[in-house]
């Protein structure tokens, strides 16, 4: 049953926006939220509308799709916690890899398109996950059965050795 998903853990508690800590709705959809990470799923009535109008735009407009997107199923990975932090065991495609970004962070690439590794493992739980990288907004769309989602991806912003984070919000 789609309310069975935890969406607890997209959410950044410690962020210095309140609206990011925990779930919101916006109109259909309850969502969760971290400045890199978002899920949204079917209104969950006892989650509180957000107030901003201006800003619940810009949220729901990650969501929107380029026309000639192909969603593929998502790779198999197996992640697993070392030491508080979490790493690639293995993955069943070829193409995929796992690198640190200049902050130490796991960083998944599928077919040249990055993303934290993290944050698709979070996604990669669910049942039939399926990507799409999106060109014009630079982010991962994700779907599966019950929602879907957005990551962010990350561009080559200082120069070709150093990486940064695109945040979605």
């Amino acid at each position: 049953m789609i309310e069975t998903i935890n969406i607890d853990p997209f959410c950044d508690p410690k962020d210095i926006r309140l609206y990011l800590r925990s779930p919101f709705s916006i109109g259909e959809y309850t969502y969760a939220a971290s400045c890199q990470c978002m899920i949204r799923v079917p209104r969950r009535d006892w989650i509180p509308e957000f107030e901003s109008e201006e800003n619940a735009k810009i949220i729901e407009s990650y969501f929107s799709v380029d026309a000639d997107s192909t969603f593929l199923p998502l790779p198999k990975f197996n992640v697993k916690t070392i030491k508080g932090k979490r790493k690639l065991i293995s993955c069943d495609i070829d193409g995929v890899r796992i690198h640190l970004d200049r902050t130490d962070k796991p960083i998944i690439t599928i077919n040249g398109n990055k993303a934290n590794l993290y944050h698709m493992s979070l996604f990669a739980e669910f049942a039939n996950v399926q990507y799409a990288f999106i060109k014009s907004t630079n982010v991962f769309a994700i779907r599966f059965d019950g929602g879907d989602g957005v990551i962010a991806g990350f561009e080559n912003k200082y120069n070709k050795s150093q990486e940064c984070t695109r945040k979605i919000y």
